[in-house]
């Protein structure tokens, strides 16, 4: 549905894939990329996640649920949801 609403220069030029991730919010990556932190993470290392905006909270949610800590959501200077980090417990 954002699809007509991006920039030419974005929409045109910028994979499908990274603007337009799998699932209904567009989550799923987010998602397994949570649950597999602690096979490939180390602990007390950060995960960082590109989201859109607007997907700050269920984002959010994905990372803690995954059994991340210290999960916050970085806006843009546009001041959209942009980012979100965690840190992998011990």
């Amino acid at each position: 549905a954002e699809r007509a609403a991006l920039e030419p220069d974005v929409r045109d030029h910028e994979p499908s894939l990274a603007l337009f991730a799998p699932g209904p919010e567009g989550l799923d990556l987010v998602r397994a990329i949570a649950r597999d932190a602690r096979r490939y993470v180390r602990p007390g290392g950060h995960v960082l996640l590109e989201i859109g905006a607007g997907q700050g909270p269920l984002a959010r949610s994905s990372l803690e649920e995954a059994g991340l800590r210290d999960v916050s959501v970085v806006r843009d200077l546009g001041d959209r949801d942009r980012v979100v980090r965690g840190v992998r417990a011990p």
